[in-house]
């Protein structure tokens, strides 16, 4: 409830005015039409207090949202600092992902996830791994590397069964290691 969210941040200004101009900001973003003006909220908070990791990943993912991926690449790995947090794998992942779409520093994006999944963090709203290894088999894909794409998306198979985008993943894999001259038709 929109109007209940809003009376209960303006109950928190008393209180930490930082954090209610967060969550107001936050309701904003909420609305597809107007990222643009909460992302303008968000950089006006880091502004304010520079640095904030929570500030930073929304700022972030706003900037996912509205495909601004090589920007919001930069902002993510502005999280990665050692040792990660809960918020720095979070960016860790987003950081991948956001390569991935853009075909840029796919080893890096690699890399990346692999990290993630050799850490294995877990805790309140961490990506989980049925996404982290679907992530990682777009990438080896991108690589060319289908071998490891098709193993990486078995994997996100197993952990999450019937998810539609991993299938298509697979299929994809598939004919292309079907394909003749691949080289791997040879080996099924």
């Amino acid at each position: 409830n929109k109007k209940k969210a809003q009376g209960l941040i303006e109950e928190l200004g008393p209180h930490d005015e930082f954090r209610r101009d967060f969550w107001r900001a936050t309701l904003v973003s909420v609305d597809e039409q107007r990222r643009e003006e909460a992302l303008e909220a968000f950089r006006a908070l880091e502004a304010g207090k520079p640095g904030d990791p929570d500030v930073l990943f929304t700022i972030g993912d706003l900037l996912g949202k509205l495909d601004r991926w090589t920007e919001a690449v930069a902002v993510f790995d502005s999280l990665l600092a050692e040792p990660l947090t809960r918020q720095g794998y979070n960016a860790l992942y987003q950081a991948a992902k956001a390569r991935e779409k853009i075909d840029v520093e796919l080893d890096q994006a690699l890399a990346l996830l692999e990290r993630f999944e050799r850490d294995d963090p877990v805790g309140e709203l961490m990506p989980s791994m049925d996404r982290v290894h679907y992530h990682k088999g777009r990438v080896l894909e991108k690589l060319g590397r289908l071998e490891e794409a098709r193993a990486s998306y078995l994997v996100a198979e197993e952990l999450k069964p019937g998810e539609k985008r991993v299938a298509d993943g697979l299929a994809r894999v598939d004919a292309a290691l079907a394909a003749p001259g691949s080289g791997a038709e040879a080996e099924r």
